[in-house]
C-alpha cells in the first residue's frame, strides 16, 4: 500500500500525548465535515517508539496497520489534517506513530467519513461539548470550522484530564475564551493531588 502522506509537524504535549499534522503527497484531501474521521496507517515493519510494550503476536509481512482517528483541524484547512493522539504502549499503531519524525511517510485514507457532526443542530441552539483526553479532537474541528461563523451562538467546552499538562489545546481555547464573549472553556482534573503547588 502506498504511503501517500507525510508528517508535517508534531507537537508533543507530554510523553505519550501529541498533536500530529499530516500533509498529503501531491494530492488533495477531500472535503469533509467537522467531526468526521479518517484512517491512518503504517507498515507493520515500521519501528515502535521507546517505551512501547512488545507486541503479543507478529504481523504478516507487508501488513499495513490501520486505525481511524478524528480530525481536529478546520474543514477549510487544505494544507494538512491534524490529529490529537494518545500513546497506547501495548497498541499496534500508536507506538509506531510516536516513533515518527517530521517528514516521515505514512498512509492516510482518501475517504473521510462519520456522522458525528453538528450539521443537523439548528443555529438557534447553544452547544455544550463534553470530552475527556483526546476525545476533544472532533470538537476542535467543529470550533475551528464553525465558531467564528456564528458568534451569537453560545458554546461551552468541558474537558477532563488526569492532569493539567494533559490539556493539549488549553492555550488555544483560553485565548478564544478571552476574545469571544459567547465561548467558555472549563476543565476538570481527576488527579489534583499530582498538580504542582503554587
Amino acid at each position: 500500500m502506498l504511503l501517500n502522506a507525510k508528517i508535517h509537524d508534531i507537537k508533543i504535549i507530554h510523553p505519550g500525548l501529541a498533536i500530529f499534522q499530516v500533509a498529503a503527497n501531491d494530492w488533495q484531501f477531500p472535503e469533509f465535515k467537522a467531526g468526521q474521521y479518517v484512517i491512518l496507517g503504517l507498515p507493520c515493519e515500521a519501528p515502535r517508539c521507546i517505551g512501547a510494550l512488545p507486541e503479543e503476536k507478529p504481523h504478516k509481512p507487508d501488513t499495513i496497520i490501520r486505525r481511524a482517528y478524528s480530525i481536529a483541524s478546520a474543514n477549510s484547512n487544505s494544507r494538512y489534517l491534524e490529529f490529537y493522539i494518545n500513546l497506547v504502549p501495548s497498541g499496534e499503531l500508536t507506538p509506531r506513530l510516536f516513533a515518527l519524525n517530521i517528514g516521515d511517510p505514512l498512509f492516510i485514507g482518501s475517504k473521510i467519513t462519520g456522522i458525528f457532526t453538528i450539521d443537523q443542530i439548528p443555529l438557534s441552539r447553544n452547544l455544550l461539548f463534553i470530552a475527556t483526553g483526546t476525545g476533544l479532537a472532533p470538537y476542535m474541528s467543529m470550533i475551528r470550522s464553525h465558531l467564528l461563523e456564528h458568534l451569537d451562538r453560545k458554546l461551552c467546552i468541558l474537558h477532563g484530564a488526569r492532569n493539567s499538562w494533559e490539556l493539549g489545546y488549553k492555550a488555544q481555547l483560553r485565548h478564544l475564551q478571552t476574545y469571544i464573549p459567547n465561548f467558555a472553556y472549563h476543565t476538570v482534573i481527576s488527579k489534583p493531588e499530582s498538580e504542582p503547588t503554587k
